[in-house]
């Protein structure tokens, strides 16, 4: 059986394409304002918009409930292909 290399990169960049995008939809133009107010760490959240590293689940919780959104509505945009980047 031929191993197969599992990469999580396409799906990271996918979910901090929408963080990104709800977060201005929620009028903050600013990453950096949005972590500050949502008790965030401000370098890791910008990682996190950019898929640049991977991050816990009560860290997405703690997005989610900063976007006063559920994990339903968060993925409702954009996660239908799974070939999509």
């Amino acid at each position: 059986m031929e191993k197969h290399k599992l990469t999580t990169e396409p799906e990271l960049k996918r979910i901090g394409k929408r963080m990104r995008q709800l977060r201005k939809e929620k009028g903050f133009s600013s990453a950096e304002k949005f972590s500050y107010l949502s008790e965030l760490d401000r370098a890791q959240y910008g990682k996190y918009e950019v898929g640049k590293i991977d991050f816990r689940i009560s860290s997405f919780v703690k997005i989610l409930n900063a976007l006063n959104i559920s994990w339903v509505d968060f993925f409702s945009e954009g996660f239908d292909d799974t070939n999509q980047e």
